[in-house]
């Protein structure tokens, strides 16, 4: 059971990218660091650090808060669950989730490189929200032990952890993710 759960988290990897890694690295070339041959390092606010290496690139958040990227998949993949299994998160909670999710999908386009406009960011955040919920197969019957970290993100204490990580502007990573 914990495997779906983990499946749940990180199902939508994918959706929650979507940085040009190109047009940031030519956007900052002046700022670019080449320690190694193949090897590209730029340092952006926030902090975080994009590292490419062969074409592959990734991001860190160094940030005391965490990685914003991750928080939307996590807050995206909760609301799924209190969407497709009511059962499992009261009204509030699924209010709170659901004015978190906002707020992140707000972050998210603001930051992103390219940044999206309104319309590309409801249609991004409908297609993962889709995707979620084709995804949850037997979430439902898992119940609240099962889904307790996604269950924890609906607390009051959690979710005002998680409005931090959507404060301070910077390129919406997924790692640290967990």
């Amino acid at each position: 059971m914990r495997a779906v759960l983990i499946l749940l988290l990180w199902t939508s990897a994918a959706l929650a990218q979507g940085v040009d890694y190109p047009l940031l690295f030519g956007t900052h070339a002046d700022q670019v660091q080449r320690p190694s041959p193949g090897v590209q390092v730029l340092e952006l606010p926030g902090p975080v650090v994009v590292t490419c290496e062969n074409g592959r690139c990734f991001g860190v958040d160094h940030s005391a808060h965490g990685a914003a990227g991750c928080a939307l998949r996590m807050l995206n993949s909760a609301v799924a669950v209190a969407r497709h299994c009511p059962r499992i998160f009261s009204s509030e909670e699924t209010q709170r989730l659901e004015r978190a999710l906002d707020r992140g999908w707000g972050f998210y386009a603001r930051n992103l490189v390219p940044p999206l406009d309104d319309a590309a960011r409801d249609q991004m955040r409908q297609r993962a929200m889709l995707y979620e919920i084709r995804s949850l197969g037997a979430a439902c019957a898992l119940g609240q032990d099962s889904l307790a970290l996604l269950k924890s993100m609906a607390s009051a204490n959690v979710a005002n952890r998680v409005a931090r990580v959507f404060e301070t502007p910077r390129l919406p990573v997924m790692n640290p993710c967990f």
